[in-house]
């Protein structure tokens, strides 16, 4: 949610490498890295719904705010959130209710890490979340995903949208999810941003990404002009930038590419659904001996 230059499919495509999901993974599992990165928000929990349930019961929007709503990742482009400054402050406020805690977990979340562990897997959660919110995360998995992660790091993307004075300035600085996880020997990762997950793409080396849920705000990128990241919805619709109903139009242009086949992804990140079929892409991989037991 925080401001940040955000990466495009076309200053990607000249920087690509031609190596799948499946090679980049067999790489790194032959190399002895057996662990898997995993987000938090909107992979095991359902954050965003949550926070679209919580902003309906403390705020007014006609119609109401639902999770469709969600079409940018930058909560302050999307209907109802007003300036970033404005937009921090409701999620601060939140943030004083409960929201992290209130959460629910994402539907075979927890079946699926305890499979991905039984097929020899180790796991590391990597979340944009800030430090500040590390005992309520702890207390959280100990609740609905105990002793499944052998650590967990904060990378502290949300850390400006909590702060109302540089909601609207460069954002301190961070370490990506793709350097976190190099780090931590991480042989993919589980996110739901499409944005992560082209960062992680472009990063030197590679990093495969399981591309998790079929979200509104993965299903295409925002306008690739970076300057308009800062706007808000509403002055957003004024410039013509997008529509009173969310869509702008380099969006829907993409999301039409997409549906017809012609958006291509970068090869090191691999599209599922849900946790069944995280499993079974990784199961794939167990089958070809580069999971428990061939390393």
């Amino acid at each position: 949610m925080s401001r940040r230059i955000q990466p495009t499919l076309r200053g990607f495509q000249t920087t690509r490498r031609a190596m799948s999901f499946n090679s980049l993974c067999k790489e790194a599992l032959s190399s002895g890295k057996k662990v898997i990165a995993v987000d938090a928000d909107d992979v095991l929990a359902s954050t965003n719904a949550k926070v679209a349930e919580m902003y309906n019961e403390l705020y007014e929007l006609d119609p109401p705010m639902r999770l469709t709503d969600f079409r940018h990742y930058l909560y302050w482009q999307n209907r109802g959130w007003g300036t970033p400054v404005e937009t921090a402050e409701k999620i601060r406020n939140m943030y004083r209710r409960g929201l992290l805690a209130k959460a629910e977990p994402i539907k075979g979340a927890r079946e699926g890490l305890q499979a991905l562990k039984d097929l020899g897997f180790r796991l590391v959660l990597i979340t944009a979340r800030g430090p500040d919110t590390e005992p309520g995360t702890h207390v959280w998995l100990k609740e609905n995903m105990p002793d499944l992660f052998e650590s967990l790091h904060f990378t502290g993307a949300f850390v400006a949208m909590q702060n109302p004075d540089t909601a609207t300035a460069s954002p301190p600085k961070k370490r990506s999810k793709a350097a976190v996880a190099h780090a931590l020997g991480a042989c993919l990762l589980i996110d739901d941003s499409l944005e992560n997950a082209l960062t992680c793409a472009a990063h030197e080396p590679p990093l495969p990404v399981l591309l998790f849920g079929k979200y509104p705000w993965n299903s295409h990128l925002t306008a690739e002009d970076t300057t308009e990241d800062d706007k808000a919805h509403q002055e957003r619709v004024l410039r013509g930038i997008e529509s009173e109903k969310g869509e702008d139009l380099a969006s829907r242009l993409k999301r039409e590419e997409e549906t017809k086949g012609r958006l291509d992804l970068p090869d090191s990140v691999q599209r599922v659904d849900n946790w069944e079929e995280v499993v079974e892409t990784l199961k794939g991989l167990s089958k070809d001996g580069l999971a428990k037991g061939r390393l």
